[in-house]
């Protein structure tokens, strides 16, 4: 009954007393009126409808009552980031006690503000923070600021912390008792002055776990650690090809490795084979259920949380050189323009002849010849003439690629940083890419010809909100756009982005477009994939580190390859695939959070050797706080609004229209894309953040390390 409650009032955008709503449904029995009534005041109490003032039932989505996630700032006040992905700003007087990362029920007024009705629900698992002892009591600084509360922690559930011990934190509620919370220590990290204790502390305040259950281990012991004869059983047998793994030098988990033929008719023929994790990983096992818990590996500084454990990753599982190992192979045939004529996929062993770098294939596409690629150059040279053809394809159909850099961290054997370089992506990377983006779109492609439920990779449209917002954006930078294209299509973005590709201030531009866009996600539910302008594709090349893929590889084992295409199973991987697409796009987020969060805290510590020191930089964004300046290795640092104002007779403000920050006279102005010359004033690596000032007004602000 309660689903079909829930249909009639989503499907109907006005309120209903009880019995309007036991007449629509057919409900004339007490017992059946009763149960509703049970039904709708539930429903209620966990603010899935709403009840009205007069007494009346509607779904949320016809009200001005919106759900999302409470995101404080230090200084009281907040933004509800909703389902969205819209924010609404949540005056300090508008909290009704909600803390960071509540999950909030909120009524909006005016344009973008709001406040929080309810609480629908506390994410206070797993806090982080610093332990001190205090008149013999425990207490807890938490190192996220947003969360505002005082923890308590009685020295008998102290886990033996010490004071500056790291420690995970459990509430005993989510009520304070005379404005202090009581807690007891989960587990102590270690201390904070520790190497490695700082990225632990963000791992685990993102409830992240870097340690394998026993039960997991338990059953890894007991994998083999070689491919035997028994393993090859219905497998296609590829060990004598030309095929080789190229990857970053300091990879350990290789997913993928390629062969590549140009055939006599003219045709083209390239092989993409992917670790067969499947084959380990059984589902249902205690190895699978980690796995789907975990969703996906986490990239730090200077260590991997893997998705599985280091046997399987690093080794029955990796495309190593020099041994059999087992894979899925995606077979793609093209004719001589480069479209598709034939695909498909099936098991397979391979034998790969060489672990590639991107160094030394880039210095093959140079003309140099490094050493032990000698056997190799000819095949090199005609994929990467190949990949270009393919991509050039992609290109002209709309795929829009940003160009984009990403920052790398170099770090000492204590995990300090001691370099941040700008990482650029390379032709040797780039060419293994499009070869896997085409195993991609053939798997998505043969799963949607024949019916199987899948899991894609999806990426919609950006917003009409948010196209404009960017397109205000150009015209401000004085980018005069020819015409007004629809950029709810993909080739017009492609085109913007080209001709914005001719100014100097590209890069900042390429990240505006990049937060215009919407979040590519997993989804059963396959509506194409804007940025690549694509109708199929799916992540089928990272099964290792990607939950998704495995479970690809699972999808196709079952309907595929054991030919058990059956209405059970069509039932079962409908409701598991949508499960896992929307957990492991959690798990993502969550992911790229903590890796974000861990990237900005390391430049921080190393911008704490630079106090004082000049460098050159370029606005990247403009706030009502302060202009954000870039330095050419990514790193970005906050000048702000009051030093601007320190000790000037003419002063600063923010205008929002303009997205500047100029003086009253007009003279002055700091808008993005300008290059300035700043001294690092702070950087504070609790904090995660660093101060910039111009250069010459250092004095007067005075330099200060935190």
């Amino acid at each position: 009954m309660k689903q079909r409650i829930l249909k009639f009032l989503q499907e109907n955008n006005k309120s209903y007393t009880g019995e309007e709503i036991a007449r629509f449904l057919g409900l004339n029995k007490t017992q059946e009126f009763k149960e509703m009534l049970q039904i709708l005041n539930e429903l209620v109490t966990n603010h899935v409808i709403h009840f009205t003032n007069k007494q009346k039932y509607i779904d949320f989505k016809y009200t001005n009552f919106k759900r999302g996630t409470f995101i404080a700032n230090r200084k009281g006040y907040g933004f509800v980031k909703l389902e969205t992905g819209n924010d609404v700003y949540i005056s300090s007087d508008n909290l009704n006690g909600a803390l960071h990362n509540d999950e909030v029920l909120i009524e909006i007024f005016g344009e973008s503000e709001g406040r929080i009705v309810a609480t629908t629900k506390r994410n206070l698992d797993g806090l982080v923070g610093e332990f001190y002892y205090k008149a013999g009591m425990g207490y807890v600084d938490l190192d996220d600021k947003k969360v505002n509360m005082q923890i308590q922690i009685d020295p008998a559930v102290s886990k033996g912390a010490m004071n500056g011990h790291k420690v995970v934190v459990k509430l005993y509620d989510d009520k304070p008792v005379k404005g202090l919370y009581k807690g007891r220590v989960e587990e102590v990290l270690g201390h904070k002055n520790d190497p490695g204790i700082d990225i632990l502390s963000i791992v685990r305040k993102h409830k992240l776990n870097d340690v394998f259950p026993k039960e997991v281990m338990d059953q890894v012991a007991k994998i083999k650690t070689e491919v035997t004869e028994e393993d090859l059983v219905g497998r296609v047998d590829l060990r004598d090809e030309l095929n080789f793994t190229i990857d970053g030098e300091d990879a350990k988990d290789l997913d993928d490795a390629i062969s590549y033929f140009e055939n006599e008719d003219g045709t083209f023929t390239a092989k993409i084979h992917i670790a067969d994790v499947t084959h380990y990983v059984k589902e249902g096992t205690p190895i699978y259920n980690e796995a789907l818990q975990r969703g996906t590996s986490v990239y730090l500084t200077d260590r991997v949380i893997p998705m599985l454990p280091h046997k399987l990753s690093n080794g029955i599982c990796s495309l190593n050189e020099g041994v059999d190992r087992l894979t899925l192979t995606c077979e793609i045939k093209y004719d001589s323009n480069g479209s598709v004529i034939d695909r498909k996929v099936y098991p397979s062993v391979i034998h790969s002849k060489k672990r590639m770098t991107y160094t030394a294939v880039n210095e093959i596409l140079d003309g140099r010849i490094p050493k032990g690629y000698e056997e190799f150059v000819d095949t090199i040279l005609k994929m990467d003439k190949f990949a270009k053809k393919i991509r050039a394809k992609k290109t002209k159909n709309g795929m829009i690629d940003f160009e984009t850099n990403e920052v790398k961290i170099i770090v000492d054997e204590t995990g300090f940083p001691i370099d941040v370089v700008k990482r650029v992506r390379d032709d040797a990377e780039m060419l293994i890419e499009d070869f896997m983006v085409e195993a991609n779109i053939a798997v998505s492609v043969i799963a949607e010809e024949k019916e199987y439920p899948f899991v894609n990779r999806i990426h919609a449209a950006p917003s009409e909100e948010k196209v404009q917002n960017f397109l205000n954006f150009v015209k401000l930078n004085g980018i005069i756009i020819k015409e007004q294209s629809d950029l709810e299509m993909p080739k017009a973005f492609q085109l913007l982005l080209a001709e914005l590709k001719k100014t100097p201030n590209y890069e900042i531009f390429a990240d505006f477009a990049l937060r215009t866009m919407q979040k590519a996600v997993y989804s059963t539910n396959n509506i194409g994939h804007y940025g690549l302008s694509l109708q199929n594709y799916a992540h089928f090349t990272s099964p290792i580190r990607r939950f998704p893929d495995t479970t690809v590889h699972q999808i196709l084992r079952t309907f595929l390859f054991n030919k058990q295409d059956t209405p059970e199973n069509h039932a079962k991987w409908a409701d598991k695939a949508a499960f896992i697409a929307s957990h492991s796009s959690s798990q993502e987020i969550k992911a790229v959070e903590c890796e974000r969060e861990v990237n900005d805290m390391k430049k921080a510590e190393y911008m704490q050797r630079h106090i004082g020191e000049e460098f050159n930089g370029v606005v990247s964004s403009v706030t009502s706080f302060g202009v954000f300046v870039r330095l050419p290795n990514l790193i970005e640092g906050l000048i702000r609004l009051e030093d601007l104002n320190y000790n000037s007779k003419d002063r600063f403000t923010y205008d929002q229209k303009t997205m500047s920050i100029k003086n009253t006279s007009g003279t002055v102005k700091y808008s993005i894309g300008k290059e300035l010359e700043v001294v690092v004033a702070a950087a504070n690596k609790e904090a995660k953040t660093i101060d910039f000032v111009l250069k010459g007004m250092e004095k007067k602000r005075g330099n200060t390390k935190s």
